[in-house]
């Protein structure tokens, strides 16, 4: 927070656990009201410039990630960007912010109204003609009935979809989504009818049902995104009913198409025709408004597993979620099997087809008249116990209406059906988000949704079965009735209805508020309600500033606080408050020092001011604070005479439930709503304001702009973690203090701005409970308490838990600060004080010391950098139980993974860690944090390097590096600096190319997240420099290399390319022979220089190695055969009369062929040993007589080899044992590397990933 805010940060002497939390999307404090003039406005005070608002118009993402095309570059990327801007939100007095609706969004609405048309009149393009379908397709009733059915399920298995769809890119990608599927599957089906396959049609059938949870969960997320509170159920009323007013045409419409079977597939042809038509302005719909419509619509919103976890712990989303689902299933069965119910008691499919559209269109209409009124009045959960019991009671009495055989009580019925449920079901769907809130919406409507479609499938299936058969049947002698449906339809929905009637019963009424209307009224309004004229009754204060913190000293010394009298606080736009040793000349100055309690004399300096007079000397106290003044969850449990709460208590279930942490900040905010009757009102008002985000600073208060500046660094993860963290915290704790009695005076105003300002409060100026001394407590400490033995024990079980102390925390952090902190238990005043070591001459400022911290932890925590104290964290994953047993069981740099998703943090630091003693590892290496590079080895390690590193556990890759490339651990340790090499340079390039398009940082806020970006990319490029220092031996320059040398390899890696180029420097008959068998081999032809008309039996002059197209070569997936051919090669070699491989390769060979016969891990890999094989029949043939293979030779291998190569001792046998062999020796010693290569083989020079074998160095020296 520059250092400003950042005054006095956490001190655990634990050092300060990282906090790699945080937030995606900016939260800001805004005020606003909103109001629908045509463009609803709002005004909103920022914590941005007018300036930095502009800027921020032109680039952007408010919504942050995008799908189909990014959305952060259209325009719903652009929305929150231009808050604050003239080009996006009106603006209103100084710094306000308008809110703003854009008649655009009634293209988007139309568009959903479409795709709700269509995809409903496809689930019921047949059943309003299932008899006249049926016998075009020659099938029964049931099958027919299955293509709703179908339709219906098709709906859950796409929910998942849904859901990850709508929340990671919004109401467009899910549009485009269901116009493509609607596409596809109403040609398919029309295909399928005029081919008369049911299969077919039925396949396009479950095609469209897949479309439509995206259009049906849509409009809830679409509302929240382009209407206010003020329209959003009618928004959501007119996209939702569409849906039922497809159903309501086909029921009308398809009877006329299709009086006979011969009509069917028209039918299907003007539907799909209708589909397409619909669909296709879909791609041209934007994405968001420009800027947002309200204060809630920029609300950061759970993500999914969290929303969904919240919902199903909500015993009101319940209570709305059975009869809901219940009812949207029995709508759809009876919508579906209406033409059934009716046709046996003498209806025709037309007056069934009217029936169905009267249900639907009279229900348009009511819903049409009620969404507005609902809309203003907000009475939500009145009519929902009013339509409920409508609905319940229009289901039983449909029993008895068919059988009147007249169409005025069926028609009469239905009507009232449907006006019931469809003016529940736009308001069902709003009650449910705004109860929910800030649960997405589209994850509440996708549930609902999916819910209703699943029962509505499992009702028609048992509907069918419940229909009578042609003599009749208990409920009916009318042959094929449906009466026991209907009977089970009115059971299930009288038993469904008492639940919603008993929301806000049983004590539960605060559960059932609507917070989202909450919080557009109140969450932005914090600057509003805190003003000057509300300050004593609600809470707040003026913005920090000297004449504050003199107060802050004032009432500190009155409570036995002490400041050092040469020492002052002070202002300065570099560090903002904080404090510095006061010269001699500053004492004579006109202006008083802040803090000091009296005048300054008007003497002018006697010496030049940059020369300094006095100096603080070493063992000086600088502060201290009395512990009663300290701020924290033991004030708010108000147990102890030293430390009281001089306030409310809080509600006993929220203590014992609650974390002490939340406790605090919950205290916190208590006690800046009592405004200047809180005891602590001095202090608070000197603290950054939850109005003042360029004082809060860090970056959970950044705007969307400045966040950009730290795209592809550490911090995104970690500030979205963060702030998810907070939430569940906020939101837990939120709830039981708006059910309590006892806090109903602040009922509505415990906002998530204000617990995330006191959350940054606590973890950027907070210190350890642990300091605390047991004098403090007093004589409660010893006795008993509720589930514990003891006031200590719950203290030690609970702690630690951070502590503010006013003053104290003022002076700012630097990590090279000498000073104590000193705990005073004894006497009248128990304080806690900061001691320095050494001397501070006047002038200079007087810093604390936090303990050592990298900038991603101050940034993310303090809102500041330090140049050259950077560090990138690199995030390892544990893949397996196995590798984390091995790794847990070495002592050497162990961490235990964090969490339950088993991965370890490590960091990397611009300048390297301090040796520890007897720390053997190379010093350029010190960058990386001690067990990175050990943890890295385990989890590449291949079966042979697990089965050793398991053995030894004491043996430290890390601290072993200058000789690994010597021995058979090398390739692991090789590996592991290859992945790691590798992971530097992706983040690199993830850091770059996310700020490809930033130019110059505008605001404070974007000069320290460039600072701290800038800091990441020099770490990185440290760290890079110093792997490619250490793997400089293993660069190949094949332009240079003495491949006919006795001691080669020289590097320890060997690749395809050096592999050939060896073969044909020192065995060219061999390479000729091996040549000519890959020639023959069409996919390899072309990677020899061949021309397509070239024959392959040219002589080994005419087939150079590198004529070869090696690059072509592995990037088709050729490495490892090719690196399995050369082994085969050298293995024949090695076992022949005429051996006159290198002395490296030999030693090399020998001691593989020693692994494999007494350890035969590896498993042999069919596909590269039958492409392998091919390759080594034909060059058997051409095998030259130089090398002919000993008889001894072959003797041996069978007995090395007897179970895992069998086979007779004959030649072909012995070479295929040697293709198996070299399969497996490969597979021991192989991985990938990005390690520099170098010559004219290889297309210039350049980072290239291949395959590569690792064949340990030649050195003579003992041991190794």
């Amino acid at each position: 927070m520059s250092r400003e805010a950042a005054a006095g940060l956490s001190k655990n002497d634990d050092s300060v656990t990282k906090d790699d939390n945080s937030n995606d999307a900016p939260e800001r404090i805004e005020s606003a009201t909103t109001r629908d003039d045509g463009a609803t406005l709002g005004t909103a005070t920022t914590g941005a410039t007018k300036g930095e608002g502009e800027r921020g118009a032109k680039k952007g993402g408010w919504r942050g990630k995008g799908w189909f095309g990014k959305m952060n570059s259209s325009a719903e990327g652009e929305a929150l960007e231009n808050m604050g801007s003239r080009d996006g939100l009106l603006e209103g007095g100084a710094g306000e912010e308008v809110w703003k609706v854009y008649k655009r969004r009634w293209f988007g609405l139309l568009q959903l109204v479409l795709l709700n048309v269509v995809v409903s009149w496809d689930w019921l393009s047949f059943a309003p003609v299932s008899i006249t379908a049926s016998e075009y397709f020659e099938t029964s009733m049931t099958a027919i009935n299955w293509l709703s059915t179908g339709f219906l399920f098709a709906f859950c298995i796409a929910t998942p979809f849904t859901i990850y769809v709508l929340h990671t890119g919004g109401p467009k990608p899910a549009i485009i989504t269901a116009s493509v599927l609607l596409l596809l599957g109403n040609w398919i089906r029309y295909g399928g009818t005029r081919a008369q396959n049911y299969g077919v049609v039925l396949f396009g059938q479950v095609l469209t049902g897949f479309a439509q949870p995206f259009v049906l969960s849509s409009p809830t997320h679409y509302s929240d995104l382009w209407f206010t509170n003020n329209g959003r159920v009618a928004a959501t009323a007119v996209m939702t009913l569409a849906n039922p007013l497809g159903g309501a045409l086909g029921q009308l419409i398809d009877p006329f198409f299709a009086p006979n079977k011969g009509d069917i597939p028209n039918m299907v042809l003007y539907i799909s025709i209708i589909a397409t038509v619909a669909a296709i302005p879909s791609f041209f719909i934007p994405a968001a408004p420009p800027t947002p419509s309200s204060p809630s619509s920029t609300e950061h919103k759970q993500d999914i597993l969290p929303s969904i976890k919240t919902l199903f712990k909500s015993p009101e989303f319940i209570m709305m979620l059975i009869p809901y689902t219940v009812y949207v299933g029995l709508f759809n069965s009876i919508s579906s099997l209406l033409n059934q119910m009716l046709y046996p008691y003498g209806f025709t499919e037309e007056e069934a087809g009217i029936a169905g559209a009267i249900l639907i269109v009279v229900g348009l209409v009511a819903a049409a008249i009620s969404s507005p009124i609902l809309d203003r009045s907000k009475k939500f959960l009145l009519a929902i116990k009013i339509q409920v019991p409508l609905i319940a009671l229009a289901y039983l009495a449909f029993i008895w209406a068919p059988p009147t055989r007249t169409v005025a009580a069926p028609y009469t019925i239905l009507a009232i059906l449907g006006a019931s449920s469809f003016t529940l079901l736009p308001v069902a769907l709003e009650y449910v988000t705004e109860l929910t809130h800030p649960v997405s919406p589209e994850v509440t409507s996708t549930i609902l949704w999916s819910g209703g479609q699943l029962l509505g499938g499992l009702f028609i299936v048992i509907s069918d079965a419940l229909q009578d058969g042609p003599q009749g049947g208990p409920g009916s002698d009318v042959p094929q009735n449906m009466q026991r449906a209907l009977w089970f339809q009115a059971v299930i929905a009288l038993v469904v209805m008492v639940p919603p009637l008993c929301l806000g019963l049983f004590g539960r009424r605060e559960q059932v508020r609507m917070r989202r209307v909450e919080a557009d009224k109140f969450g932005p309004h914090i600057a509003r309600v805190m003003s000057d004229n509300d300050v004593k009754k609600t809470g707040g204060s003026e913005s920090a500033d000297l004449n504050a913190v003199d107060e802050l000293v004032a009432w500190a010394k009155s409570h036995g606080a002490y400041l050092n009298d040469d020492v002052e606080v002070y202002h300065s736009p570099e560090f903002g408050i904080s404090l510095r040793v006061r010269s001699l000349e500053q004492k004579g100055l006109s202006t008083p020092a802040v803090g000091s309690g009296e005048e300054a004399t008007t003497t002018p300096p006697t010496t030049a001011p940059d020369t300094p007079t006095s100096r603080l000397p070493p063992r000086s106290r600088i502060v201290s604070c009395p512990f009663p003044i300290s701020l924290s969850y033991l004030n708010a449990l108000d147990a102890f005479p030293g430390l009281r709460s001089h306030s409310a208590p809080f509600p006993a279930e929220f203590l014992t439930a609650q974390q002490p942490k939340v406790i605090g900040c919950f205290f916190l905010i208590q006690q800046y709503l009592a405004g200047s009757t809180s005891h602590w009102a001095p202090y608070i008002r000197s603290l950054p304001q939850p109005d003042e985000p360029h004082k809060l600073a860090t970056p959970l208060y950044y705007p969307e702009e400045a966040r950009r500046w730290l795209g592809g660094t550490n911090l995104p993860a970690a500030i979205a973690q963060r702030e998810a963290m907070w939430r569940g915290e906020f939101e837990g704790g939120r709830d039981v203090m708006d059910g309590s009695e006892e806090m109903r005076e602040l009922r509505g105003m415990w906002t998530w701005e204000l617990y995330k300002w006191a959350s940054t409060i606590f973890s950027s100026r907070s210190f350890v409970s642990k300091l605390i001394p047991d004098e403090v407590y007093g004589d409660v400490l010893g006795q008993p308490v509720e589930g514990y033995a003891s006031w200590r024990d719950k203290i030690a079980e609970e702690g630690p838990y951070p502590v503010l102390f006013p003053l104290l925390d003022i002076a700012n952090h630097d990590a090279k600060a000498r000073v104590e902190w000193f705990v005073n238990a004894q006497g009248p005043v128990k304080d806690f004080s900061i001691i320095t070591d050494g001397a501070i001459e006047g002038g200079e400022q007087v810093f604390n010391n936090y303990a050592p911290k990298g900038n991603t932890e101050l940034l993310l925590g303090y809102g500041f950098c330090i140049p050259g104290n950077d560090d990138v964290a690199i995030e390892l994953r544990c893949p397996n139980e196995e590798k984390r047993k091995i790794r847990e069981a070495q002592k050497h740099g162990y961490t235990a993974p964090g969490g339950s998703s088993e991965k370890w943090i490590f960091h990397v630091r611009s300048r390297p860690y301090p040796a520890r003693e007897g720390d053997n590892r190379i010093e350029k290496l010190r960058v990386f944090e001690e067990g990175l590079i050990d943890t890295l080895a385990v989890l590449v390690a291949n079966e042979r390097e697990e089965e050793f590193l398991e053995e030894n556990p004491e043996y430290s890759v890390d601290s072993n590096l200058s000789t690994s490339l010597y021995n058979f651990m090398g390739r692991n340790a090789v590996c592991a600096l290859s992945v790691l090499l590798a992971q530097l340079r992706s983040a690199q390039r993830k850091i770059l190319e996310a700020g490809s398009d930033l130019g110059e940082p505008a605001t404070q806020f974007e000069v320290v997240a460039q600072q701290y970006r800038s800091g990441q990319l020099e770490t990185l490029d440290t760290a890079v420099e110093a792997l490619d220092a250490h793997l400089e031996t293993l660069k190949i320059n094949d332009d240079t290399e003495d491949y006919t040398i006795a001691e080669w390899p020289q590097s320890p890696i060997i690749d395809v390319r050096s592999a050939f180029f060896y073969l044909e420097a020192n065995h060219p008959l061999v390479w000729n022979a091996v040549a000519r068998a890959m020639a023959s081999e069409g996919t390899l032809k072309q990677y020899l220089g061949f021309s397509p008309s070239d024959k392959a039996d040219n002589s080994a002059g005419d087939l150079p190695a590198r004529n070869c197209s090696f690059g072509e070569m592995l990037d088709n997936g050729w490495g490892v055969p090719m690196l399995c051919v050369w082994t085969w090669c050298v293995l024949m070699v090695h076992h022949s009369d005429n051996n006159d491989l290198s002395d490296g390769l030999d030693v090399w060979l020998e001691d593989v062929l020693q692994f494999h016969s007494t350890t035969p891990s590896f498993a042999s890999d069919p596909e590269t040993t039958t492409a392998l094989t091919h390759i080594t029949t034909r060059a058997l043939a051409a095998w030259p007589t130089a090398y002919p293979i000993q008889s001894a030779a072959r003797r041996r291998v069978n007995r090395m080899h007897p179970v895992v190569i069998p086979g007779d001792d004959k030649e072909a046998d012995f070479a295929r044992k040697m293709v198996d062999l070299a399969v497996r020796i490969v597979r021991g010693s192989v991985f990938e590397t990005g390690i520099s290569t170098e010559g004219s083989g290889q297309r210039g020079k350049g980072q290239v990933v291949q395959e590569v074998v690792f064949v340990p160095r030649m050195k003579d020296v003992d041991g190794v």
